[in-house]
């Protein structure tokens, strides 16, 4: 052996182990165990976590549930609230006293047409324009009454989304446009029935050519007032209307009033009394009791009245 030789390290290579394939096994069985213990701990975890996430679901649910039925109670007395915040009245004897009101209006016009022809056209126009506006106005509380009975047999169903009307389930949206449209008739056709009572007194005090120069100017203020109502729907309009024909009747028949119980300027000049009496009891919201027959049912016992004098009037 030469020195070289012997001075180079000695590298002591091991001889592989028969068991080492079975270690390598063993350690990645018990490495996958230990990974699936994890997954499986980190599924629970997981479980855990949706499990709380849907409890709180619910318990938000419920609490919005109870918040829905909580504003339900809070809803005026006899009165739906559509998705706007507008509310509507809905109480029996309002929409009942409607409907008479426009039976009774419907046939004054018929008893006008057929046995006092010879009457001026506003007296019919007068109580078809009211009739129409009764009867729409009673449609739509009635509307309001049923959506809110209904609502309030599914509230804690639907949130409040849908409400039956009539038997048949609709979209609250769809009520809601149901008695948009419905009050933009009322409007209109209550702006007619004033334009009607102001023409009556035109026509009746004053001479032919100034009449009919009244009717015309008075004509076209109330169209645009009806299609401004009918854009802009406030309840003002019902008043704003009003005011002229009141003003130019009641002045008209307080300068013919001849102090004689059935003389046309006394029943004329009771008539206003009485619509003007009809639009403070709804301004001021005075009723014999809000539960049961309010401020909207006494107003039109006052207009049915009215009514009853203007066909009186009619016959003098």
């Amino acid at each position: 052996m030469s020195v070289d030789q012997s001075l180079e390290p000695t590298v002591m290579v091991p001889r592989a182990s028969a068991s080492s394939p079975r270690k390598r096994r063993k350690s990645v069985r018990e490495a996958c165990r230990d990974a699936v213990h994890e997954l499986e701990k980190r599924a629970e975890a997981a479980r855990d976590v949706v499990a709380d996430e849907i409890n709180k679901l619910e318990k938000r649910a419920e609490a919005c549930r109870d918040a829905v039925a909580e504003e339900f109670e809070k809803w005026s007395l006899w009165a739906y609230r559509d998705q706007t915040g507008e509310e509507w009245d809905a109480q029996p004897a309002c929409f009942i006293t409607d409907y008479l009101l426009a039976l009774q209006c419907f046939g004054f016009a018929l008893y006008v047409a057929l046995y006092a022809s010879a009457s001026s056209p506003w007296y019919l126009i007068y109580f078809v324009a009211l009739g129409t506006s009764a009867a729409f106005g009673g449609l739509l509380h009635h509307v309001a009454f049923e959506a809110l009975q209904g609502i309030a047999d599914e509230k804690k169903k639907s949130l409040v989304q849908t409400a039956r009307v009539f038997g048949v389930h609709l979209q609250r949206s769809t009520v809601d446009r149901m008695i948009e449209i419905m009050w933009r008739i009322v409007l209109g056709t209550s702006i007619l029935n004033n334009f009607a009572l102001l023409s009556l007194a035109a026509s009746r005090h004053l001479s032919e050519a100034w009449a009919y120069s009244i009717i015309f100017g008075a004509g076209a203020c109330y169209a645009a007032l009806a299609v401004w109502a009918s854009i802009n729907m406030h309840v003002l309009f019902l008043m704003v209307g009003f005011l002229p024909a009141m003003i130019f009747g009641a002045v008209t028949s307080v300068m013919a009033f001849d102090w004689q119980w059935r003389s046309h300027p006394s029943n004329e000049l009771l008539v206003y009394v009485l619509k003007l009496g009809s639009g403070l009891v709804q301004g001021l919201v005075v009723s014999p009791s809000n539960s049961k027959f309010n401020h909207n049912a006494l107003s039109h016992v006052i207009l049915s009245v009215a009514a009853t004098f203007v066909l009186v009037h009619s016959q003098l």
